[in-house]
């Protein structure tokens, strides 16, 4: 601990005397008289004469020129239209069209599309799938199906899309009940 506070005293001790001598000692800027890589071969005399001078006869400093100062007390109209907002989308404008001719009835009226039967239309999409494989463990089979690109790992007793439950797994076929229709289809893994 006491060599903690005796790097400390000499830090503050430091510190003190670099503020002491700034202060005695302030920084100056040299001035030259002439520029040793400048291409100007006008003298130094020459050159401080050509500086700006204002009104009262005393010499303008390089910072704001006439120009800047006109900008400021004459500044550019704006105007407050926003030309695009990237924060918000754009709204969509509807451009009002002349309204359609209502179709008229034809003598051949249009017939209601035919009611595929439930059962069909069960086994239609049962058949999208494809079982490729089976595992089983600790006496629970898994099954392995494709429908398109999709895989499905399915077990007894899990939903395939919210319609059909997996009943029943055999080594030889399954048994899936279908919500639609409330009743078993028996599928054979053999085909």
């Amino acid at each position: 601990m006491e060599r903690k506070k005796i790097i400390l005293f000499l830090l503050l001790t430091l510190l003190a005397g670099s503020i002491i001598y700034r202060v005695q000692h302030p920084f100056e800027q040299k001035r030259v008289s002439r520029l040793n890589y400048g291409n100007s071969k006008a003298s130094p005399l020459a050159r401080a004469d050509q500086t700006p001078r204002g009104k009262d006869g005393r010499r303008v400093s390089g910072g704001a020129s006439l120009s800047d100062i006109k900008l400021f007390l004459d500044p550019v109209k704006h105007s407050g239209v926003v030309i695009r907002d990237p924060f918000f989308e754009k709204e969509i404008q509807v451009k009002h069209a002349a309204p359609s001719p209502v179709p008229t009835p034809t003598s051949s009226t249009q017939r209601p599309k035919p009611v595929e039967d439930p059962v069909q239309k069960v086994k239609r999409e049962l058949s999208q799938f494809r079982v490729f494989g089976s595992f089983e463990s600790n006496g629970e089979t898994v099954l392995f199906m494709e429908r398109g690109r999709d895989i499905l790992v399915v077990r007894k007793g899990d939903w395939i899309d919210g319609r059909f439950q997996l009943k029943d797994i055999s080594s030889h076929s399954i048994s899936i009940w279908a919500s639609e229709i409330g009743e078993d289809v028996h599928i054979a893994l053999d085909e």
